[in-house]
């Protein structure tokens, strides 16, 4: 299952299988809601359950709104609304269980402020949208925001928090020093930067860890064993998701501004300008290159398909692959 969010025309969302028909499309709730495309294993700005689908916007007035789909229907169950002062400051990262939704975002009281330090991470009820708790830190920028079995695992500035999730307290805490983000495979998490590490979130406990030759610009996936990591201008590179150790790197002809999408055998990374690049998993042989006339790119992959999100000056639509892989 692909899901697709429209960024403009009153924000909605569509799912749309893998030979391109459309299951439905969620009735419009007003507003902006960002354009993002989102297989069920990916947690940002969309958290997808087995009986619902989160998504996060901006109403063009002063408000960040975190809105809840029944999956199956696409009706609207609920809305949560908070203030904000621009799409800039809206709620960047959602993640959900059977029971809460938790978002964070800046401070309400001074998401106008860009220096700002100051964060709130919040859990609603999954059936309603009713707050639970917050928690404030004075700490910016947020890096991330999953949930493993019965934890919710949430980094902030230099810090990986654990937290229990029923009572909003934190268990436990991994100070980083230097990262930009994280992203899980199963029980294992990975942060990256200028070093690559994984960590068993059921310990806390580092597993390993690998220098790198590049920061990556948060744009990491992890798909068929290997974790792939983007970096301006251009460089994709490959590493073993045991060992860590880097297996390719290539440069494409365009920069890289997207997290990357993959297939069984074929990783894509995308620009803001509407360029994209297939790269082999095994090789790392570009396998394909094309352009779209777009504002914004997204992607998403599954075992064979690939489904590229596009918005152009007004609209925005879905393209869906089949890949073969050479």
């Amino acid at each position: 299952m692909v899901t697709l969010r429209n960024s403009r025309g009153g924000g909605y969302i569509k799912i749309i299988d893998p030979t391109g028909e459309q299951q439905y499309r969620s009735e419009e709730l007003g507003g902006e809601y960002f354009l993002h495309v989102a297989n069920t294993d990916f947690e940002h700005r969309v958290a997808i359950t087995d009986s619902n689908i989160y998504a996060s916007g901006w109403d063009q007035s002063d408000t960040a709104r975190l809105a809840a789909f029944d999956a199956d229907s696409g009706q609207r169950q609920w809305t949560h609304d908070i203030d904000s002062a621009s799409p800039q400051n809206v709620i960047p990262f959602v993640a959900a269980d059977t029971d809460r939704v938790y978002f964070a975002a800046k401070d309400s009281e001074v998401l106008s402020d860009d220096q700002s330090t100051a964060t709130v991470l919040r859990a609603v009820s999954a059936s309603d949208g009713t707050e639970l708790w917050e928690q404030e830190w004075d700490g910016f920028p947020i890096r991330g925001l999953g949930v493993f079995d019965s934890q919710v695992i949430f980094g902030l500035d230099e810090t990986l928090y654990w937290f229990n999730p029923a009572a909003g307290t934190v268990a436990s805490q991994i100070d980083l020093h230097s990262w930009k983000g994280f992203i899980r495979d199963g029980r294992i998490l990975y942060t990256a930067d200028s070093t690559l590490r994984s960590f068993d979130l059921t310990t806390g406990e580092q597993l390993g860890s690998t220098e790198r030759d590049r920061e990556p610009d948060e744009q990491c996936l992890v798909s068929n064993g290997m974790i792939f990591c983007a970096t301006n201008p251009g460089y994709l590179t490959a590493h073993d998701l045991t060992s860590l150790s880097k297996s390719w790197e290539v440069q494409v002809n365009h920069s890289i501004t997207t997290q990357p999408g993959a297939t069984d055998s074929v990783v894509f990374v995308a620009d803001s300008n509407g360029n994209y690049s297939g790269v082999n998993i095994e090789t790392g042989e570009i396998v394909y290159t094309d352009t779209q006339s777009a504002r914004d790119i997204r992607l998403a992959g599954l075992s064979d398909f690939i489904c590229i999100a596009v918005r152009t000056g007004e609209d925005s639509f879905a393209q869906g692959f089949a890949i073969s892989g050479t």
